[in-house]
């Protein structure tokens, strides 16, 4: 009786099984993307005036900081 050929294959590779290195790029893309919205700034408002005059009347409290 001739010998089987598969008696010398690795049976557990075939086998679905969990592997971590996977999942590091995918751990990877998670953690740049809360990098990243950690940078973001708050939006701010800002207001323009022609000269500290106008920038005075409209802020009569912070008249220092428009000259």
């Amino acid at each position: 009786m001739p010998m089987k050929r598969t008696k010398s294959i690795n049976r557990d590779a075939f086998r679905k099984a969990f592997r971590p290195y996977r999942l590091a790029p995918v751990a990877i893309a998670i953690t740049a993307v809360f990098a990243l919205s950690g940078c973001e700034e708050s939006d701010e408002t800002v207001s323009l005036y022609m000269n500290a005059q106008e920038c005075a009347q409209a802020n009569p409290s912070q008249a220092a900081q428009c000259e």
